[in-house]
């Protein structure tokens, strides 16, 4: 569906040894496409232990093409001069130009399911209203698989980034400076349980330390 419409848009404009300011820009234009599908593609691949319901294997995959411009100049009052932010015409940082992702998933009868999936931007798309700092493309591939033990117990886990990619799945726009978000491999396991209207959860992380920003990110 294409959706062109018009609206304000609200930036955070930062500049050196400056308070951050807030102010709506006079217009902006928003068009894009989103598709998107799913099917069934095969049944009983694995035998289901004389269960009725077979066993399947299912595909997902969507797709978003995004243009957002401004409609006009974007100025602010620094030092006691003008200074020009952002041109009629620039685009809005922040938001990927195209976006992809998919799934595909395995469902057995027994209550056991695997999903590997990927997201990928593949093309770099702004970070700064001036449109000088791009963030790069990146394709992740993660993996979820779960288990539903019996009517009270699941396990679920999942793996990001197993390939470990150096990529910044978030960005934060604004003025002269952005912020950006690494998110290095990571692993998570779930055991859930519950009776009644009591739920325990158990959570374990296995996080690898990215070096390059010092830090430590789930």
């Amino acid at each position: 569906t294409l959706f062109p419409h018009t609206t304000l848009f609200r930036s955070t404009v930062l500049g050196v040894g400056e308070v951050p300011t807030f102010r709506n820009a006079k217009g902006t234009r928003h068009t894009g496409v989103e598709v998107g599908g799913g099917a069934v593609v095969a049944r009983g691949l694995l035998p289901g232990a004389g269960l009725a319901t077979p066993d399947k294997l299912s595909m997902r995959m969507a797709y978003t093409w995004s243009r957002y411009k401004f409609l006009d100049d974007i100025t602010k009052f620094s030092g006691g001069t003008t200074v020009l932010d952002a041109k009629e015409g620039d685009t809005i940082p922040g938001v990927p130009e195209h976006w992809v992702s998919g799934e595909i998933r395995y469902d057995h009868p027994v209550g056991f399911w695997v999903a590997p999936n990927f997201q990928w931007s593949p093309a770099g798309y702004d970070v700064d209203f001036a449109n000088n700092v791009e963030n790069p493309p990146f394709f992740v591939v993660n993996l979820k698989a779960g288990w539903q033990v019996n009517q009270q117990w699941r396990v679920f886990a999942e793996g990001r980034n197993l390939t470990n990619v150096n990529y910044s799945g978030s960005v934060l726009a604004g003025g002269l400076m952005c912020g950006c978000t690494h998110i290095p491999a990571s692993f998570l396991l779930s055991v859930v349980g519950g009776s009644h209207s009591l739920e325990t959860s158990i959570w374990f992380h296995c996080l690898r330390v990215n070096s390059v920003l010092n830090s430590i990110l789930i």
